[in-house]
Formats: structure tokens, C-alpha cells, sequence
């Protein structure tokens, strides 16, 4: 990934598992040495339970701190198997921490991890957030993302958008296979779009 961060970029560092602490803070990319920042990713280990909530909000403090006064593009990126086992269990009271970071302009990316991933919190919390999410289910996967496909999760290019299918008059739609489709704008969630990002559209018409 370290080959992919351009200067000025910052890196924060938050683990969290039955707690949080935030082992790096405010490493900029150019400025300080590199091998802070290999080193520190080179020290962490599994511990304990995952109390997905007190590392969601840990994380939103730090971002909403360097928020101020700058217009680059604010990320967090979420590691977790969101197998949530302490603290906050719910995943709708976690999703509204993922619409707190929309709300101010932080953009949320979700990374799956673990055999037992629970797809259904973490789709939650992005889906609230706006951001997209990936399972890491094989090394190729990995390479991908933390390689040439890293920019594509992490660099929005366009926020609010909703897309218009308009049919011809012999055409109505029996069924939409996707989360929201509606004739009313107003009751589908606008996304934020990633680059690289591509949009396929599965419906049964009559």
C-alpha cells in the first residue's frame, strides 16, 4: 500500500478489540520516516473480542479532529471480521456511526476479514456511511486491493448520485435485483462513487 500514498497523505492507526487505543497518529507521508509507519503495521497481532462500536468511534474521533481547515479527501478504512461479540451489538445503532462519518464528509471503506465474516453489519455500516466494501477472501484479493486497486476504494470521484433508467412505453420493470429502485427519487439513498468503480443494472421487464 506505501507505494500508493502520495506526500502530504496522512495515516492514523486505530486497533480495537474488547477496547481501542491508537498506536499512530498523524504520520505524514514525505515527512516522516517510513519505517514508522512498516514498523508499527509489523507489530500487530490478534488479541481478543471485537467491540466493533468503541473502534468505530475511536476512529471518528481522530478523522473529525484533522477534518478542519482542509479539503483532501478524509478516509477510514474499516479491517474487521464484524464478528461483534462486546459493547454495542446492534448493527442499525452501529450503522448510524457509519452516517455520522457521511455527514461529515468522511468517507467510509469496509474490508471483510475471517472465514466467519459477517457480510450483513458491515454492509450496514457502509451502506449508511456511503462507501464501498470487499471481502479479502484469497491473497490475489489482497494484492488487488492493496495494490493496483487500492486508489479505487479509497478516492471518490462523485457523491449523491442515484441513476435514472428511463424505459420505453412497451417496457414496464417486473423486478429490480438490487438494495432500492423506486419511481420516487426521494426514497432511494444516493451513493458516493469510487474510481474504477463500475455499476451493473439486473431487472425482469414486461
Amino acid at each position: 500500500m506505501e507505494k500508493y500514498l502520495q506526500p502530504g497523505d496522512r495515516v492514523d492507526l486505530t486497533l480495537f478489540d474488547n477496547e481501542a487505543c491508537t498506536p499512530l497518529e498523524n504520520f505524514v507521508v514525505g515527512r516522516d520516516d517510513p519505517k514508522i509507519l512498516t514498523e508499527t503495521i509489523d507489530l500487530l497481532k490478534p488479541r481478543n473480542g471485537t467491540n466493533l462500536g468503541v473502534g468505530l468511534e475511536e476512529g471518528y474521533r481522530i478523522a473529525t479532529h484533522h477534518t478542519e481547515g482542509t479539503d483532501r479527501n478524509h478516509r477510514v478504512m474499516l479491517i474487521t471480521d464484524a464478528l461483534v461479540n462486546e459493547g454495542e451489538l446492534d448493527p442499525n445503532i452501529l450503522a448510524q456511526v457509519g452516517k455520522a462519518f457521511d455527514e461529515n464528509n468522511i468517507r467510509l471503506t469496509g474490508i471483510g476479514v475471517g472465514r466467519q465474516f459477517s457480510d450483513v453489519v458491515l454492509d450496514k455500516l457502509t451502506e449508511a456511511g456511503k462507501g464501498p466494501y470487499l471481502y479479502l477472501g484469497s491473497e490475489a484479493v489482497v494484492d488487488r486491493f492493496f495494490g493496483d486497486g487500492f486508489e479505487s476504494m479509497v478516492r471518490t470521484l462523485a457523491h449523491d448520485v442515484r441513476f435514472s433508467v428511463d424505459l420505453p412505453d412497451s417496457l414496464a420493470q417486473e423486478r429490480f435485483y438490487g438494495e432500492e429502485s423506486s419511481t420516487d427519487e426521494s426514497k432511494v439513498q444516493p451513493i458516493d462513487y469510487q474510481s474504477g468503480n463500475t455499476q451493473l443494472f439486473l431487472q425482469d421487464l414486461l
